[in-house]
């Protein structure tokens, strides 16, 4: 009886594994069809937006994005700039004025963190009667046709956004390569031919855009770790679709050590497990109760971005496989093995396209060969992080002071 439920079980976790896989692979074929394929920008200046930086202690890095903003692309009166000066001890309020931009300083020591920045900020942001939101983190660039191209999909009828979030330093260590080739690998190869293909995209944080009208009539209340994820499921709940926007590049600097990865990929590690366990699995349940699958599938999207889970799922999947092979052998424990070997077979052909897509170069090659070192000391970080971590609360990730761009 117990080497039955062992078979069962195993077959069940391959089939899961499967589905997740053909998902992926599906999704990738899409955006290898579709990658050439960009927004247009408007060549009229219809909508007016406010550019909303949440900032703790930012005076290092805060002049970064507040230059990009500075060299957008659109009528300087059809757009401001606002800096939450969130909890901050230092020079950023005034850093932010001496660049043109508004401070908006915010003193809460018990309600740190973007989420809580946020939900203070839009009823103040919203009075001043702007279009729409853009959220910007402190550190980043973004492209200067940018506001050109979010005004064409809201022309269009589009009323909250996603621009690409990317890597601004890929080649500076393999940790930031590593990081930098996951990140475009889930816009590039799943959120993007999603967005084609009009199933859900959830917001990824940095680059967000969200209409006033949107922000009325669901406030923002999202405080998690992973506050983009969790207002993106609220908006689906009501059948609001997000758009990835391909053509606008929101880029920042990503952890370079291992110091700086621990901070950055446990908050992102527990709010990605938080969206999946306490909205993820629900949106599904719901989905299937009403015949809903665009819930399912915003569902879905969030249990499968889960890195940790994927790749615990199929770590467990892979130790059944071998025990079933070991206790039951026979035609079906093989067969089980058979799946799973062509399920890591795709899995490396699709992280193999990401690397392609991405740029191959000397450097690169290099920091691929230390890349497996990489993952698995990210699968230690995110097993600790799981089994032991329950802190809730809100880290910033260590920053090194940046140069002035050009």
């Amino acid at each position: 009886m117990m080497l039955f439920l062992l078979q069962t079980f195993c077959i069940i976790s391959v089939a899961t594994g499967a589905v997740v896989c053909f998902y992926h692979v599906f999704l990738a074929v899409v955006a290898l069809l579709t990658r050439h394929i960009n927004e247009p920008q408007s060549d009229l200046a219809v909508h007016s937006f406010t550019i909303v930086i949440p900032a703790h202690n930012e005076e290092n890095t805060l002049h970064v994005a507040l230059d990009a903003c500075n060299r957008l692309d659109y009528p300087g009166d059809k757009y401001a700039v606002y800096v939450i000066a969130d909890n901050c001890t230092d020079k950023t309020a005034e850093i932010t004025r001496m660049h043109g931009a508004f401070s908006l300083e915010r003193q809460d020591a018990d309600n740190r963190g973007k989420g809580h920045a946020l939900e203070w900020a839009f009823p103040r942001i919203l009075a001043d009667g702007l279009d729409a939101v853009v959220i910007l983190d402190a550190d980043c660039t973004i492209d200067s046709h940018a506001l050109r191209v979010f005004d064409h999909c809201l022309n269009a009828g589009d009323r909250v956004l996603q621009a690409n979030d990317i890597v601004a330093n890929p080649d500076a260590s393999a940790i930031s390569y590593v990081l930098a080739l996951g990140g475009f690998v889930a816009n590039a190869l799943f959120h993007a031919p999603k967005s084609f293909l009009g199933m859900p995209v959830l917001l990824i944080g940095s680059g967000m855009v969200l209409h006033r009208d949107i922000l009325m009539k669901y406030p923002w209340r999202a405080q998690s770790l992973c506050e983009d994820t969790e207002y993106a499921l609220l908006l689906q709940r009501h059948q609001i679709r997000s758009r990835f926007v391909s053509s606008v590049r929101v880029a920042s600097d990503f952890p370079v050590n291992h110091a700086q990865m621990v901070v950055q990929r446990q908050r992102w590690i527990r709010g990605g497990m938080h969206a999946a366990w306490n909205h993820g699995i629900k949106l599904i349940w719901e989905g299937l109760k009403n015949g809903k699958l665009g819930l399912i599938d915003a569902g879905f999207t969030s249990v499968v971005l889960s890195r940790p889970l994927i790749l615990g799922q199929l770590t467990l999947t892979a130790m059944l496989a071998f025990l079933c092979r070991w206790f039951v052998p026979g035609a079906i424990s093989n067969g089980i093995l058979l799946v799973l070997g062509a399920i890591f077979v795709l899995y490396a052909l699709y992280a193999m396209t990401g690397v392609c897509l991405l740029g191959l170069s000397l450097r690169r090659i290099c920091l691929l060969i230390r890349a497996p070192l990489v993952v698995l000391r990210y699968l230690a970080l995110a097993a600790a992080t799981m089994l032991f971590s329950r802190s809730g609360a809100w880290d910033r990730t260590p920053r090194i002071k940046q140069p002035h761009r050009t």
